[in-house]
C-alpha cells in the first residue's frame, strides 16, 4: 500500500487486499460477482463505460456498485498496483467499514449505500450469535409429519 494515500476509505481497501477480501480488475470482479461473493463493487471515477456496463450486467443481488471520487491511479496506489478501475470487496464487515468511512469523508454523497450494508451486517451478526447459542450447530428445519399433522410411526404403516 502506498504511503501517500490520503483517504481513510482507500486505506481500508488496502487492508482488504492484504486480508484477501479484495478482488481487483475487470475479470476478477466479474468472477466473484458470478459466484455471488461480491458485497461491494467500487469503480474509479475514470473507469470506462465498457467496464461499468460489464460489472452492472453481472452484478448479483448481494452486490452494491458505487463510483468513487478517485481516479484509477489513486485507487491502484491504495491497493498496491499501478492503476485499478474496478475492485470488489468480498467481506461484508470490510465493505461496511469502507462505506462508513467513505460517507464520513464525503457527506451527503454515499449515505444511501450504508442502509443496505448495515442491514446485511446486522443480519450476519445475528446469525453468528444464534449459531453460537446453539453450540456451533447450524439451524435445522423442523421435522415434518405426514397424515394430517400426526407423527408417523413406521411400524404401524408396515
Amino acid at each position: 500500500m502506498s504511503e501517500n494515500v490520503s483517504s481513510g476509505a482507500l486505506k481500508l481497501l488496502g487492508l482488504a487486499r492484504k486480508a484477501g477480501s479484495l478482488q481487483c480488475g475487470e475479470n476478477a470482479v466479474v468472477a466473484v460477482e458470478t459466484e455471488g461473493k461480491a458485497r461491494l463493487i467500487v469503480l474509479a471515477e475514470d473507469a470506462s463505460e465498457h467496464i461499468e456496463r460489464r460489472v452492472d450486467a453481472n452484478a448479483g443481488p448481494k452486490a452494491i456498485i458505487i463510483k468513487l471520487p478517485f481516479p484509477k491511479e489513486e485507487l491502484g496506489a491504495a491497493i498496491g498496483s499501478a492503476q485499478t478501475a474496478v475492485a470488489a470487496v468480498t467481506d461484508l464487515g470490510l465493505a461496511n467499514a469502507f462505506a462508513k468511512k467513505l460517507a464520513e469523508e464525503h457527506p451527503g454523497k454515499y449515505e444511501q449505500i450504508l442502509q443496505p450494508l448495515n442491514k446485511r451486517t446486522e443480519k450476519a451478526a445475528r446469525r453468528k450469535r444464534e449459531t453460537a447459542e446453539r453450540g456451533g450447530r447450524k439451524k435445522t428445519a423442523a421435522k415434518r409429519s405426514i397424515g394430517g399433522g400426526k407423527p408417523v410411526n413406521k411400524e404401524e404403516n408396515v
